[in-house]
C-alpha cells in the first residue's frame, strides 16, 4: 500500500517562453506591481477574513505546504475559535505535516463542535497514519474518533487490527466486544474472542512500524513472543524490557515479563513489581503474575487475593480461574474451588469449540458454543453466536434458537457493556476481603526453578541396545513411506506388550503391527509374539501360539481377564479391536466373537484391569477419531505439500469400558459410564487410584483438548460402573498456562514421595513435555519448570515414557522417546531418545549422549515403550518400537552396589492382576518407598507386571505393606532383596520366584 499523499498534485507552473514579445513587459510589471500589492494587503491586513484564511491554508495544502497551512490555521483558530472547518483542517494539515500531536489536539477542538464530523475524519487520519505505519498516532487518532461517535465500529475495526499485529490481546478482545454490540461483526470475529492468541503473525508489518518510528517498540512485543514459543526466556525478556522503558504502561508487555519472573527467575519478581505504575493496577494480568509468584513461593492466602483482583478485573481468563480452583482447594475449600475449575473447564470447552470452526459440519458446533458461553456469563459472544446460527443454518420459524437469540440479546442489554455479565464469579465481596493483600516488603523469592546443575549427573547409568543379538529382528511395516503425504494413522506407530505368555518365570514380547493398502484386506502381516529363553535370546513362536492378527494394530496390552493364571492379550486396532485367550499350553485362540467384543472405533491404546472391584478385569478402550475421513483425508501446508492433518478436523471418538460379566463375555460402556465427555481424542492411558479411595481411575492424554482424569464412582464391589472427569477439579487438564497440549505418553511414579502418584505427560514439539506433582487438597500442579523439564523437552516430540530406577538409588529415572510426525521445515523428523537422571529434590537433570554413550545418539521415530527386565538380572530394561527401524531392546548396564526390590502380586480376592494395589517398604533407616501398580502403561503398550523399588546398597529391608484393591492388607518383615518374590493375596510369606518352572 503506498504511503504518499493520495491528493491530486498541484500543475506545475509553465516555464517562461523566450520570445515573449518586449512592448508586453511595461504591461507584466504593472500587474505584478498590483498583485504584489494585494498579497501584501491581505498579508498585513491585521484582520482578514474567516473565508480568506481557509483559501489561504487550502491553497497552502494544495502545494503541499503544510507548516504555512498549519501557521495560516493556527491564526484562524485564534481569531475564530469556533471555526469548525478551521479545526478540520488543522487536523489535516497537521497530520500531513507529521504533526501527531497538533493533528490530535486540534480534533479534540473538533470535537467539541462537531462530534459527528470529528469522528469521520479521525478515522480517516488514522487509516493514513496506518497507512504510514505509525501506530502510536493511528491508536490514538481512532480512539478520539470512537469517543466523538461511540456508535460506528470502523474505529474499533481498525484498531483490532493495530493491536492484533502487534501482540496486544486484550485491546484486541476490548474492540472485538464493541463490535458485537455495535452488530457490526464477523463469525471470525466472534473465533478469535474464543482463541487462546488473537493477534495475527505479520513481521513484514512490523518491520515497517520499527522503521517508521524507531522510538515505538510495541512492534517488538510479538518478537518477544516469538522468541517464548522458542522456549527462549532470556531473548523474550530483553525486548519485553524495551518495550516498557519506552513504555511502563503497556501491560501486555508488563503481565508477560511478570509471569517470566514467576516462572523462570523469582529473585527477578520483587523488583519488577516495585516498578509498575499505578495504571497497571487495573490489569488483571498483572494480578495473575503476582498470584502465580506468590503460590510458588508457599503464600496462597495473599495469592487468592490477588487471583480475585485477577478476575474481577478479567473474569474470562481461563489460566486464573484453574490457579484459583486449586489453590482454594489446597486451603480446604473444596465447594468454592470447585465452582471456579469448573467455570475453568467451560472455558477450555469455548476454546476448544472455537478453535473447530472452521471445519466441515462446524455449524454443529454452534448450539454447544452458545451453551458454555452463556453459562460463563459471556452474554454478548452467546448472541452473536445465535445471530451466526441464524445466518448459516437459516431456521425455519418456530426453531428454538430464535427464541434463544432474543433471549439473549435482553439479557445482554441488561448485562451491560462489559463481556462478562457481572456477579458471573463465584463467591462474594466480603469472602475475599478476607484474604490479605500482599506485603511486598515482607516478601521473598524462593531459589529459580529451571534446570538442576548437572552435579547430580550420574556417569554410571548405561543403556546397550541388544535386540540384534538376542534375536529381536520385529520391524513395524506401514501404508507408504514417513516422509511425504502419509495419513494421520500413519503417524501413531504402534505398542509392545510384555507378559510370560507360557509362565515359565520369563518375560516375553508381543508387537502390535501395521500393514500395507489396502487396509480392507484380510492378508497382510501379522502382531508378533516372540518367547524369552531364558534371558538369552527371544525367539518368534507367532504361528505355533495361534496368533493371526493382520488388522492395521496399534495398541496393545496383557491381562488375565478370566482369573485363570495365564494372561491374555489384546489388542486395539483400526477397527474391530481383538481378544486373545491364553489356552495355557502355550497357544492363543481368539475369542473376540464369543466375548462380544464390538468395539470398532480407532482404539490406540487400552488396558485390562478390574473397575468395579468385583475381582473380573474389564477392558478399557482409548479411542481417537471415527468415521473414514482420517483414512482417506489429504491436508497441505502453505506450499501445498501434503501433511498430515489436524486431529481436529476429524470428529473424537467416545472412549469405552468393556465390563466383564464372568462368563466369559463383556458389556461395552460408552454414556452409561460417565464416558459421553466432550472432544476428547485419546492417545494415553494409566490406570491407578489417584484418590486414595481403593478404586481404580483412569487417567487419558488427549490431543490437543483437555486431558480426562475419570474418578471411579463405582459405590459397592460388582456395582454399576461409573466415572466423573475430575480432571479440572484436580488440575491434570491443562498445563500451568491454562493450555490444552497434544497429550501422548504417560509415566507414573511417586516422584515428591508423599505417597500419591505423580503424573508426567508426553507432548509435541515445542509445546514440553508436562510434570503434574501431587499436593495437598488432592490437587495437582504443573512443575515442569521447577523440575528442570521443561528446556529439554520443548523442541522435540515426546511419545513411549516410564520412570525407570535405572541405577536402583530409590530415585526414578525418566526415559522419552521421541520422533516427529512430518517433515516439517526447520524441525527435525528424527529425534534421539532422553534419559533424565533423578534427584533427591523432585527435580531431574538431562544426561547427554556425551555421558550416556551410544545408545542416546541415535536419531530414531521412536513411539512405543514399555518396561521389563528381560535377563532378570535385577535392573529393569525397556523395549521401545519405531516406525522405521528395528526395535529396541535396551538393556540395562548400569555398574553399582545398588540393590532393588522386585515383587510379583497375585491377587486372590482381588483380580490376579491387582491393578491399584500399592506397596509401601521400609527401609533400614527408616526411610520409605512407595509404589503402586499401574495398568495401561502410557502409550499403546503394556509393562512386565513387576514392582521394582530401589533400595540402594540395604540387603534388607524393614517391612513390606501390601494393600491390595480388596482392602486387604498383607504385611512382611525383614525381607532380603537378592531374591524376586511372589506376593499372594492373604498369604502370611513371600513365595521366592523360580524362573527354572
Amino acid at each position: 500500500m503506498s504511503t504518499s499523499d493520495d491528493r491530486p498534485k498541484p500543475v506545475p507552473l509553465a516555464t517562461r517562453s523566450h520570445n515573449t514579445r518586449p512592448w508586453l513587459l511595461p504591461l507584466l510589471i504593472v500587474i505584478g506591481i498590483a498583485g504584489a500589492t494585494a498579497v501584501a494587503f491581505k498579508v498585513f491586513n491585521a484582520n482578514p477574513t474567516a473565508d480568506e484564511l481557509l483559501e489561504q491554508s487550502q491553497t497552502a495544502l494544495d502545494q503541499r505546504d503544510y507548516a504555512q497551512a498549519v501557521s495560516t490555521l493556527e491564526r484562524a483558530v485564534e481569531q475564530y475559535p469556533d471555526l469548525k472547518e478551521a479545526w478540520a483542517l488543522l487536523a489535516d494539515a497537521s497530520a500531513r505535516g507529521g504533526d501527531a500531536s497538533r493533528s490530535l489536539t486540534a480534533l479534540e477542538q473538533l470535537v467539541r463542535l462537531d462530534p459527528a464530523r470529528a469522528s469521520s475524519l479521525a478515522v480517516q487520519l488514522g487509516r493514513n497514519w496506518m497507512t504510514r505505519n505509525l501506530i502510536r498516532p493511528a491508536i490514538n487518532t481512532l480512539r478520539l474518533a470512537s469517543v466523538a461517535n461511540p456508535k460506528v465500529p470502523e474505529p474499533d475495526r481498525y484498531l483490532a487490527q493495530i493491536f492484533a499485529v502487534t501482540g496486544h490481546r486484550a485491546e484486541v478482545v476490548e474492540c472485538l466486544v464493541r463490535l458485537i454490540q455495535k452488530n457490526a461483526f464477523t463469525q471470525d470475529d466472534l473465533v478469535v474472542l474464543s482463541s487462546v492468541n488473537p493477534t495475527v503473525d505479520d513481521s513484514g508489518r512490523l518491520e515497517l512500524m520499527l522503521k517508521a518510528d524507531p522510538n515505538e517498540k510495541s512492534p517488538l512485543l510479538p518478537q518477544a513472543m516469538h522468541e517464548l514459543d522458542r522456549n527462549r526466556v532470556s531473548e523474550a525478556e530483553q525486548y519485553l524490557l524495551e518495550v516498557v522503558k519506552a513504555d511502563p504502561g503497556d501491560n501486555e508487555a508488563q503481565s508477560i515479563l511478570g509471569e517470566i519472573y514467576a516462572d523462570f527467575a523469582p529473585e527477578k519478581f520483587l523488583a519488577w513489581n516495585a516498578q509498575l505504575p499505578s495504571t497497571s493496577e487495573n490489569d488483571g494480568r498483572i494480578w495473575l503474575a503476582r498470584a502465580k509468584w506468590l503460590n510458588l513461593n508457599g503464600k496462597p492466602d495473599p495469592a487468592i487475593r490477588c487471583l480475585h483482583e485477577a478476575l474481577v478485573r478479567e473474569p474470562e481468563n481461563l489460566s486464573a480461574n484453574m490457579l484459583m480452583g486449586q489453590v482454594l482447594k489446597s486451603r480446604g475449600l473444596a465447594e468454592l474451588g470447585t465452582s471456579y475449575t469448573e467455570r475453568a473447564r467451560s472455558l477450555q470447552r469455548i476454546t476448544d469449540l472455537s478453535s473447530r470452526m472452521g471445519e466441515p459440519q462446524s455449524h454443529l458446533l454452534i448450539e454447544p458454543m452458545i451453551s458454555e458461553l452463556a453459562a460463563t456469563g459471556r452474554l454478548w459472544e452467546a448472541w452473536g453466536w445465535a445471530d451466526v446460527y441464524e445466518r448459516r443454518v437459516r431456521p425455519a420459524p418456530g426453531d428454538p434458537m430464535l427464541a434463544r437469540k432474543k433471549d439473549l440479546a435482553a439479557q445482554a442489554a441488561l448485562a451491560g457493556s462489559t463481556r462478562t455479565k457481572p456477579g458471573s464469579l463465584a463467591g462474594d465481596k466480603s469472602e475475599w476481603l478476607k484474604y490479605p493483600l500482599p506485603d511486598w516488603t515482607q516478601s521473598a523469592a524462593s531459589p529459580a526453578g529451571g534446570e538442576p546443575t548437572r552435579e547430580g549427573e550420574s556417569t554410571e547409568i548405561r543403556f546397550v541396545d541388544q535386540a540384534e543379538l538376542a534375536g529381536l529382528d520385529f520391524r513395524y511395516i506401514n501404508t507408504s513411506a514417513q516422509e511425504s503425504g502419509h495419513k494421520i494413522y500413519e503417524t501413531m506407530g504402534a505398542g509392545v506388550a510384555v507378559l510370560d505368555f507360557d509362565q515359565d518365570g520369563w518375560p516375553d514380547l508381543y508387537f502390535a503391527q501395521g500393514k500395507p493398502l489396502p487396509l480392507s484386506s484380510a492378508t497382510g502381516p501379522s502382531d508378533a509374539l516372540y518367547r524369552n529363553h531364558r534371558g538369552e535370546r527371544f525367539e518368534s513362536v507367532t504361528v505355533p501360539a495361534g496368533i493371526d492378527e493382520t488388522s492395521y494394530s496399534q495398541g496393545v496390552t496383557v491381562g488375565d481377564y478370566n482369573n485363570d493364571g495365564f494372561p491374555d492379550i489384546y489388542v486395539a486396532n483400526l477397527g474391530r479391536n481383538k481378544l486373545f485367550c491364553n489356552c495355557g499350553d502355550g497357544t492363543f485362540r481368539d475369542v473376540t466373537d464369543e466375548a462380544g467384543i464390538q468395539q470398532s472405533a480407532w482404539t490406540v491404546s487400552c488396558a485390562i484391569a478390574d473397575l468395579n472391584g468385583d475381582g473380573l478385569p474389564e477392558i478399557f478402550d482409548v479411542n481417537y477419531c471415527e468415521g473414514q475421513d482420517f483414512l482417506t483425508a489429504t491436508c497441505y501446508d502453505e506450499f501445498r505439500r501434503p501433511v498430515v492433518c489436524r486431529p481436529t478436523m476429524f470428529n473424537a471418538a467416545l472412549d469405552t469400558v468393556a465390563v466383564n460379566l464372568g462368563d466369559g463375555r463383556f458389556q461395552e460402556l460408552q454414556a452409561e459410564a460417565g464416558l459421553d465427555l466432550p472432544l476428547g481424542m485419546g492417545l494415553g492411558l494409566v490406570i491407578g487410584d489417584f484418590n486414595d479411595d481403593h478404586r481404580p481411575d483412569v487417567f487419558i492424554a488427549n490431543d490437543m483438548t483437555a486431558n480426562f482424569l475419570l474418578i471411579n464412582q463405582t459405590e459397592q464391589a460388582g456395582g454399576a460402573l461409573r466415572f466423573v472427569d475430575e480432571a479440572f477439579l484436580r488440575g491434570v487438564a491443562l498445563d500451568a498456562n491454562g493450555l490444552a497440549q497434544a497429550c501422548m505418553g504417560i509415566a507414573t511414579w511417586d516422584v515428591n514421595r508423599d505417597g500419591k502418584l505423580d503424573l508426567f505427560i508426553t507432548n509435541f514439539a515445542r509445546e514440553s513435555n508436562t510434570l503434574y506433582l501431587s499436593q495437598a487438597g488432592d490437587v495437582y500442579e504443573d512443575q515442569t519448570q521447577r523440575a528442570g523439564l521443561r528446556k529439554p523437552t520443548f523442541e522435540p516430540l515426546g511419545f513411549g515414557t516410564q520412570f525407570i530406577d535405572a541405577d536402583r538409588d530409590g530415585r526414578p529415572e525418566l526415559v522419552v522417546m521421541n520422533g516427529h510426525i512430518d517433515e516439517f521445515l526447520n524441525e527435525p523428523f528424527r529425534m534421539k531418545a532422553q534419559i533424565f537422571h533423578g534427584l533427591d529434590d523432585a527435580r531431574f537433570v538431562e544426561i547427554s549422549d556425551q555421558v550416556g554413550g551410544e545408545f542416546w545418539r541415535d536419531e530414531r521415530l521412536a513411539r512405543g515403550l514399555a518396561l521389563i527386565d528381560w535377563n532378570r538380572d535385577g535392573l529393569t530394561d525397556f523395549v521401545a518400537t519405531d516406525l522405521e527401524k528395528p526395535v529396541l531392546l535396551a538393556t540395562n548396564a548400569t555398574e553399582n552396589q545398588c540393590h532393588s526390590l522386585c515383587l510379583k502380586l497375585i491377587g486372590t480376592q482381588s483380580s490376579r492382576d491387582a491393578i491399584g494395589a500399592k506397596i509401601r517398604v521400609v527401609l533400614q533407616n527408616g526411610e520409605e518407598r512407595i509404589a503402586q501398580l499401574t495398568g495401561g502403561d502410557g502409550y499403546e503398550s503394556c509393562s512386565e507386571r513387576v514392582v521394582s523399588i530401589g533400595v540402594s546398597r540395604d540387603e534388607r529391608v524393614n517391612k513390606i505393606e501390601v494393600q491390595w484393591p480388596s482392602g486387604h492388607k498383607d504385611v512382611f518383615e525383614n525381607v532380603a532383596v537378592a531374591a524376586k518374590w511372589l506376593a499372594i493375596e492373604s498369604r502370611s510369606t513371600l513365595v521366592e520366584f523360580n524362573s527354572d518352572r
